[in-house]
């Protein structure tokens, strides 16, 4: 099978028989849209199957790769064919760019002064970023911040959880639970 997936908000395995490869091209956050002529959010929580979307050139980029000698000469197959697939008119604005950023680096308390900071509507935004990245700008900012507390909570010994929900802007130590349930699927 080669499969065509999008954003998963639960866990999902991939397997494959003994003996065989596996290729995987995984897209940045603000990097996929670029490629298809749909917008982002219409794959999540799909796995379609990539001869469907792409035609029968899937299987002729799956022969080429095949024939390659090596993996350096598979990825070069890879990226070929990506870059005919590259319409740069599709890239998000500089102005999306940049709340995408500040909603990766800045604490959740911002979420609000973040997104009236775009120069369009917020219903504008949140269209655009279903569009170009798949996710609301806040489902986005809940997601950076659960991966940063991962981060933090994977060195240290001793763990105060009263501490890291309110070092990471929880108002209470049980939406910061119910968040952590809901990511980690426990």
């Amino acid at each position: 099978m080669y499969g065509f997936l999008g954003m998963h908000k639960d866990f999902l395995s991939i397997s494959a028989h003994q003996d065989s490869e596996m290729l995987v091209i995984q897209f940045k956050t603000n990097g996929a849209f670029p490629f298809f002529d749909t917008p982002i959010n219409q794959f999540n929580n799909k796995v379609i199957d990539a001869q469907d979307f792409f035609g029968n050139e899937i299987l002729e980029l799956r022969q080429v790769i095949l024939n390659a000698e090596n993996p350096s000469e598979k990825f070069k197959c890879v990226e070929n064919w990506l870059n005919t697939k590259f319409d740069i008119t599709k890239t998000a604005s500089a102005e999306l760019l940049n709340v995408l950023s500040q909603l990766y680096t800045k604490p959740i308390s911002e979420s609000n002064k973040i997104i009236a900071s775009y120069p369009l509507s917020q219903k504008h935004l949140i269209n655009q970023f279903k569009t170009y990245f798949g996710l609301t700008p806040k489902a986005f900012h809940r997601i950076f911040r659960f991966n940063e507390i991962l981060k933090q909570i994977q060195n240290k010994n001793q763990l105060k959880w009263v501490d890291i929900a309110y070092e990471f802007g929880y108002s209470d130590q049980s939406h910061f639970i119910k968040e952590f349930k809901e990511f980690s699927r426990l």
